[in-house]
């Protein structure tokens, strides 16, 4: 054992001579390019190993590395990493350059891009990457609290409906105080264009994942730009395109759980029935309608109206080309339930762009995004007795939701089939409020959407510095909104079977020229020269068909002849378009 273990330590002696051997001593000092000052704590380290050190007060360093070392590396905070070769020096003195943190960074405003140190105007970037990391119908949600001066806020909980953007506070007291969202250089449509009792927000047709960035223009400059269009802001958003790379394939995804954070306290059914028998004492009657039946029944009609909304979204994008050509192809899918029981969104995204080098002064691109979305939710209306909110706070606590009794399967009264069943009441629930579950699970409230936005450009650059662009876009969507109330209880018990189908058609057409000359000179002195035409047409058609007094609500929810006795039609044109220069 005493021979083994002699073995071995001459063996370690041998190791670590060797190793020593193969050592060499490398010093050198470090400063800065800017004032020749040295760096004190600038890192010195062996490229691929994890031999180095620091440098001290002097910007001096003592670096043991291995023979075979190839190359060291110089970095440190606010500098530029720089690599050098090792070679046969014995002593590396190094310059390191600053780095200027983003000022090279080109940020979109308005009919070109900038350079963000010579940006003078009012304007928040936000990345892509941001906004897609989080669940959210649509990517403006997002904008949240991540630019300065933008105000978002979310006036209902229903998943269609689209926030209020206030840019700067609201500049306008009787029109419209929305900004103007541009995609890839092209205006496009925004707001609520769902119709009535179902929304749609047709910025959820853009998937978040194929946004590269979003620029927000707050000031006088983006009047300059977009004329009257832009007195409320402008929000620029620019997609995604590929690189001269290898092919490269992403998958994004996530999965969420959305819960009422706050629901109305209501009253149990002990307390319902001391209250409500009260109520009717103290206007002197001798009446006590509220009765607790044999079953001591206690619903928490919350729990049957609002709901843990599982949501998921999911992404495949494949990028890549050469110098010549550059391609970027994504296709997604989100799918998410509101925390109401028939508030449920799906999204279909495809979004392609293609870019070629035609010439050496000549190059052209075409993107494509398409999409499919469905929204449907609850009636919602102080006028309607079947809104979600106005009739589930004044369900009763001692009645039961379903009644295997009645044909239905709800508990619906049979005396008075517009209201909510009576359970062992005297007498039915006021103002004939309908059984809330049966009005979310039957009635229909949702519209479908199809939307196209093509853009095609043309570039030219005959003289360094000159770019001549001529852009065409356009917007088009035709979306479907259906309500229909069925005639067994609630609102459609009134019109004995209601429905009412509008078909939205929406198209926007812009064809853009512009001219800008950039060039810098003596790395000092730029010029930045911009001129555009644009025009713009935008036409708006809706039909509406109409029908009540249905025959059976088996026919029920879409309009089919013979199937009804009032019927009712109707429709709506606009016609606009602006020339700007």
């Amino acid at each position: 054992m005493k021979r083994v273990t002699l073995l071995f330590l001459c063996f370690l002696l041998i190791g670590i001579t060797a190793v020593n051997g193969q050592m060499k001593t490398i010093t050198g000092k470090v400063i800065s390019s800017e004032d020749k000052a040295p760096i004190p704590g600038a890192s010195v380290a062996v490229k691929g190993t994890t031999f180095g050190t620091v440098t001290n007060m002097e910007g001096t360093y003592v670096l043991q590395v291995p023979e075979s070392s190839k190359s060291l590396v110089f970095s440190f905070v606010g500098f530029r990493t720089q690599e050098v070769a090792i070679e046969n020096n014995a002593k590396i003195d190094i310059e390191l350059k600053i780095d200027f943190i983003g000022v090279d960074e080109v940020v979109v405003v308005g009919y070109g891009v900038q350079k963000k140190k010579d940006v003078t105007s009012s304007i928040s970037s936000v990345k892509g990457a941001d906004l897609a990391e989080n669940a959210s119908p649509s990517f403006v949600q997002q904008l949240a609290g991540r630019a300065s001066g933008v105000q978002v806020t979310q006036s209902s909980g229903d998943l269609g409906t689209p926030p209020n953007i206030r840019i700067r506070g609201v500049n306008t007291i009787s029109s419209g105080s929305q900004p103007l969202f541009v995609v890839n250089g092209v205006p496009i449509t925004s707001g609520n264009i769902g119709g009535s009792y179902t929304n749609n927000n047709p910025l959820s047709d853009i998937n978040p994942s194929d946004i590269e960035s979003v620029e927000i223009l707050k000031d006088g400059a983006a009047t300059a730009i977009y004329g009257s269009r832009a007195s409320n802001g402008v929000i620029l958003i620019t997609t995604k395109k590929g690189n001269a790379q290898q092919t490269k394939v992403v998958y994004e995804g996530w999965t969420a759980v959305s819960s009422a954070s706050k629901l109305y306290d209501l009253l149990n059914a002990e307390e319902f029935v001391t209250i409500a028998n009260e109520k009717f004492k103290n206007a002197g009657s001798t009446s006590q309608p509220a009765v607790m039946d044999d079953k001591k029944t206690d619903t928490n009609w919350n729990d049957y109206v609002f709901r843990k909304g599982f949501q998921h979204n999911h992404s495949l994008s494949v990028s890549g080309g050469n110098e010549d050509t550059q391609f970027y192809i994504s296709g997604g899918y989100s799918q998410q339930e509101g925390i109401v029981r028939n508030n449920n969104f799906d999204r279909y995204t495809f979004y392609s762009s293609v870019d070629q080098k035609l010439l050496k002064w000549a190059k052209a691109g075409f993107s494509l995004n398409a999409s499919y979305q469905k929204n449907t939710g609850p009636i919602k209306g102080t006028n309607s007795i079947s809104d979600n909110m106005y009739a589930g706070t004044r369900m009763l606590p001692n009645v039961a939701v379903y009644n295997p009794d009645h044909p239905t399967g709800y508990n619906i009264d049979f005396t008075s089939p517009k209201s909510l069943g009576r359970g062992a009441n005297t007498i039915p629930i006021d103002l004939t409020v309908p059984n809330i579950i049966w009005v979310l699970d039957n009635n229909v409230q949702e519209n479908l959407s199809y939307r196209l936005i093509p853009n095609v450009y043309l570039e030219l650059l005959p003289l360094p510095g000159l770019s001549l662009k001529t852009v065409a876009g356009a917007d088009v969507s035709l979306l479907d909104n259906v309500y229909a109330w069925l005639p067994d209880t609630g609102d459609g018990a009134s019109y004995n079977g209601l429905i009412s189908e509008t078909n939205y058609f929406r198209t926007r057409w812009t064809l853009q020229n512009i001219a800008s000359y950039i060039r810098t000179f003596n790395e000092k002195h730029n010029i930045n020269l911009t001129g555009v035409t644009e025009w713009s047409k935008y036409e708006y058609r809706s039909v509406n068909a109409g029908a009540r007094d249905m025959s059976s609500s088996f026919f029920m929810p879409y309009i089919i002849s013979s199937t009804f006795n009032t019927q009712s039609s109707g429709g709506d044109y606009t016609y606009n378009g602006i020339a700007s220069y």
